[in-house]
């Protein structure tokens, strides 16, 4: 059977799917923090069965592309409570407050109780005043923030990063698929996010379908499409069943290259985009 599902308990057994599964665009953007020269990493991902399948995923291609992983944060979707939890966590902020505060106490006892020369006082005394600058101190023992989740959570997530002190210039913002479909593009503070995703709907099929169905069509269109063309083939193909549907050269479809693997699930070629705050997208 070739399904629409993107439940991967449902596969198998015969039962093969041409969506999208949430776990395909885990390696590609892993693949793509590893050649941008991430250092460490952590994971942000929603407590549920898929966040926790795609956040193996992503450990497992860390492992494959030597990436050092430094933590998995679970969160509760769509709750803000455990959302700005879990983002206070991963920025280590109460440690950072209070080294923070340490740090001023100090400063401020060297001052009060040392004797010190004009120019001493006055290095100290800008350290001083770059502190009352901020609340924390100390940097995160990572330099780039992998989503799971998708684009709302991820919007909320990312701002109370900045919130707790976790700046552009601390750690890069990577995501998946899952921010497909989500006003994310235009939120400012994911300027500079990357995240796979699949190619643009090829413009002659959309025109095409447009002119017969007087609606534009989405990707269950262009998944559909390619089924009907894979059961025609199988029909008139010489090789058995599985042997035509798992070919491990893959077919071309409407969305790029794609294959059908021996789970039931579909492997799919993505691209990868970066935000630039405005709405749009760059293709990297």
């Amino acid at each position: 059977v070739l399904s629409f599902t993107s439940d991967a308990d449902a596969l198998g057994n015969g039962l093969l799917t041409m969506n999208l599964m949430p776990t395909n665009g885990v390696e590609t953007i892993v693949r793509e923090m590893k050649s941008d020269d991430v250092n460490r990493f952590i994971i942000l991902a929603p407590d549920t069965d898929s966040g926790r399948l795609m956040a193996g995923t992503a450990k497992n291609a860390a492992s494959i592309y030597e990436l050092p992983l430094a933590g998995i944060f679970y969160y509760e979707s769509a709750n803000p409570d455990s959302i700005k939890a879990v983002a206070s966590a991963a920025s280590m902020h109460n440690a950072r407050t209070a080294a923070h505060t340490r740090a001023r106490q100090v400063l401020s006892d060297v001052l009060t109780n040392e004797r010190l020369t004009i120019v001493e006082k006055s290095n100290l005394n800008t350290q001083l005043a770059k502190l009352e600058r901020t609340d924390t101190i100390g940097r995160i023992p990572y330099d780039a923030v992998l989503f799971l989740g998708n684009g709302d959570d991820t919007k909320s997530l990312a701002s109370y990063l900045r919130y707790f002190d976790v700046s552009a210039r601390d750690a890069r913002f990577y995501g998946t698929t899952m921010w497909d479909g989500s006003d994310i593009a235009s939120d400012t503070t994911m300027m500079g996010a990357k995240f796979a995703t699949m190619p643009d709907i090829n413009p002659e099929f959309s025109a095409t379908y447009e002119q017969i169905s007087g609606t534009t069509p989405n990707r269950l269109a262009t998944f559909g499409y390619d089924a009907t063309n894979m059961a025609i083939g199988m029909m008139y193909s010489d090789k058995s069943t599985a042997a035509y549907l798992l070919d491990p050269s893959g077919y071309m479809g409407t969305d790029g290259l794609f294959r059908m693997q021996p789970t039931g699930a579909s492997e799919r070629a993505l691209r990868i985009v970066e935000l630039d705050g405005s709405g749009t997208v760059r293709e990297i």
